[in-house]
């Protein structure tokens, strides 16, 4: 036991080295997941408003399939006069008619604004409803309550040469059968008019954005808002081709993009948990690597970190200046400027000293040339050391600069 505790303490300094690389590497890990996770919604996001647009478009391109059949049968009227509703005309509706499934009734509205005919049968006491606008083109009316069936319908009309009209009566139910096939359990489907929002018809619990600054929808859009019923929500609008008047509309939750599903798997921990531990070590041999005295002095070489503070020799008789003693600093890029004292013994140590004395020689070249050049017995003293007498390429580079700077000294 007292050997185990002893072997603890031991690595006790080791330990407390490695903790703060294990710290950082927790927050980048923690950063990764962070980002992993944001990606992870993100693209459920993405997915699910690709799955929204995906059905509003499969959904409006399959009302605008039928009502597109709708107005070519009501087109195929066009030449007939409201004002005419014998055996043949009824014939005629009523084969236009049995052509398409949606449609319950086609009728005819004259200019007046009289219903005087439809598929079943003619008027005799026409029934009033409202004039033919002066407009080209398939429009909608609705949803109305259509007195003689007691019932709502969905209107389709167009507007004859004559000033009359031509319309099919659409069933409702028809309709939200189309929009429950789409509809989601936390959302809702309409068909609603594109200028004022208002819904023509709806599968589930129909809500407007707040504020509603999405109107009118003149083009394929998706909102991702609270809605007036205090839910957030996302929804898709898509106009129909045929009625851009009328859009449709599917919304879902947005809680659903974050589920009880797991975003981040066992495996997804057994990952993060190894990079974890692959960051810690990484940063651990990168300080140690920073933090190694000779790649430290081998680093300062290369930058050129070593100076020269010069400390003036006088003479004693007439307190003239006669030389400088060289005195070498470090100017560390993070600790400052560094005494001899803290280098000396590592560049001993490492082997670098002789270099770094041979910049420092250049250096007292460069700095002090205009004073030997005007004085050649100015006095240069550096300080050296025992492994410089055991370097033949140290001893050949000190006679070198004598002969550049003759009032060189050495000094160990």
């Amino acid at each position: 036991m007292t050997l185990h505790l002893m072997t603890s303490l031991t690595n006790l300094p080791r330990f407390n080295k490695i903790l703060p690389h294990a710290a950082i590497a927790l927050l980048i890990t923690v950063a990764i997941t962070i980002f992993f996770v944001y990606q992870q919604i993100e693209a459920r996001k993405q997915l699910q408003y690709s799955h929204l647009t995906l059905k509003a478009q499969q959904l409006s391109a399959w009302l605008d399939t039928n009502f597109s059949i709708i107005n070519n049968v009501l087109m195929e009227v066009e030449p007939l006069t409201a004002d005419t509703c014998d055996s043949e005309m009824l014939f005629e509706l009523r084969s236009l008619m049995f052509n398409v499934a949606p449609v319950v009734e086609i009728g005819m509205v004259n200019s007046a604004g009289e219903l005087i005919c439809t598929s079943w049968q003619r008027h005799h006491n026409a029934i009033k409803v409202n004039p033919p606008p002066d407009q080209y083109g398939l429009r909608f009316v609705g949803p109305l309550n259509v007195e003689y069936m007691q019932q709502p319908a969905f209107v389709l009309a167009r507007t004859l040469r004559d000033g009359s009209e031509v319309n099919a009566l659409v069933r409702i139910r028809w309709l939200k059968n189309q929009l429950k096939n789409y509809a989601s359990e936390l959302g809702f489907t309409a068909l609603i008019d594109s200028d004022t929002g208002n819904p023509i018809v709806t599968n589930g619990l129909y809500s407007h954005p707040k504020p509603a600054t999405h109107l009118p929808i003149d083009f394929d859009l998706i909102i991702q808002a609270y809605f007036q019923n205090n839910r957030e929500q996302i929804a898709v609008y898509s106009p129909l081709t045929t009625l851009p008047k009328l859009s449709i509309v599917i919304s879902d939750e947005k809680s659903i993009l974050i589920d009880n599903d797991e975003l981040i798997s066992p495996t997804g921990f057994l990952v993060l948990f190894i990079i974890w531990l692959a960051l810690t070590a990484v940063g651990y041999m990168l300080s140690n690597y920073l933090s190694d005295s000779r790649h430290q002095l081998k680093r300062a070489l290369k930058r050129d970190e070593f100076i020269n503070y010069y400390q003036p020799i006088v003479a004693h008789r007439d307190k003239k200046i006669m030389g400088v003693e060289v005195l070498m600093r470090w100017q560390h890029p993070v600790e400052g400027l560094k005494s001899p004292i803290t280098f000396i013994p590592e560049a001993i140590a490492t082997g670098y000293l002789n270099l770094m004395t041979s910049q420092q020689l250049a250096k007292c070249y460069t700095e002090l040339k205009h004073l030997i050049d005007k004085d050649p017995d100015f006095i240069v003293t550096i300080n050296i050391s025992a492994c410089h007498l055991l370097s033949q390429q140290a001893i050949t580079e000190f006679i070198r600069y004598k002969t550049r700077i003759p009032g060189l000294v050495l000094e160990v």
